[in-house]
């Protein structure tokens, strides 16, 4: 590398610096809380979780503040803080927000191969069965059809 030149986490994170000096300057409410949203879940998806929940808590708006830390916390098991997801899931204080974080959380486990975590996780919710059937989707991706048709009964006896 260059005496001059910055690293590309460096050059990441000055870009998204910027995008929240611009998106700081919308003057619409709903606007700027959606886009500070979806810089907070770029910064957790960079492995800068304390600044993603850090400009998640800006949005004024609750609803939208707990629709960010919903995308941060799937974010963060993305990047291998699972403890850390856990805990901040228990922030978000919409049941809604709180069931989107939850079931994101389990989708993000499956993706990472980690189905016992996912299922326990979904268990969490109201109505599992959607997720579940997403989970056993996940399990035949990656070639465990066993465990596939395990989690996807539950779902299947959900049909009246």
């Amino acid at each position: 590398m260059n005496a001059g030149s910055i690293s590309d986490q460096d050059a990441a994170t000055i870009f998204l610096d910027c995008a929240v000096v611009i998106a700081n300057s919308i003057e619409g409410l709903e606007g700027r809380s959606d886009i500070l949203s979806l810089i907070a879940v770029k910064y957790a998806a960079a492995g800068q979780l304390d600044t993603a929940v850090d400009l998640a808590e800006t949005i004024n708006d609750s609803y939208l503040r707990d629709q960010a830390l919903a995308g941060v916390s799937a974010k963060c098991i993305e990047v291998g803080a699972a403890d850390y997801a856990d805990k901040l899931s228990e922030t978000i204080e919409d049941e809604t927000a709180y069931a989107l974080a939850t079931e994101q959380m389990a989708l993000a486990y499956a993706e990472s191969r980690a189905f016992e975590k996912a299922i326990e996780v979904a268990h969490r919710l109201t109505e599992s069965a959607p997720t579940l059937s997403r989970i056993s989707l996940a399990c035949a991706a990656a070639g465990v059809l066993f465990f596939a048709v395990l989690v996807a009964i539950p779902s299947i006896l959900a049909v009246p």
